[in-house]
């Protein structure tokens, strides 16, 4: 699988999460805007355009916004995982 593919199943894994999340006390943007960001790059790589890594990288860094709503929402671990995957993913992209 090609990287660009990976990371659309990527995102659209962390979205499917968001979906289901309730906006944390701790993440600097607000849920709905995280959700829009990773939709944005869902629908860019589905269309062969460039994506935001910058803004990506922000949000799935440590202590960035999806980290703290993830542990706010219970699925903190499954978050780990993710990043792992997007830390590997991101410069292929």
């Amino acid at each position: 699988m090609h990287a660009p593919e990976a990371m659309q199943i990527l995102l659209e894994k962390a979205l499917g999460f968001l979906e289901k999340s309730k906006e944390s006390d701790w993440a600097e943007t607000p849920l709905e805007d995280q959700k829009k960001m990773i939709r944005a790059a869902i629908e860019a790589l589905k269309n062969n355009q460039p994506i935001d890594k910058g803004a990506l990288k922000a949000e799935f860094a440590p202590i960035g916004s999806l980290q703290e709503t993830a542990v706010s929402n219970r699925w903190g671990e499954e978050y780990i995982g993710l990043a792992e995957e997007f830390e590997e993913l991101i410069e292929l992209v």
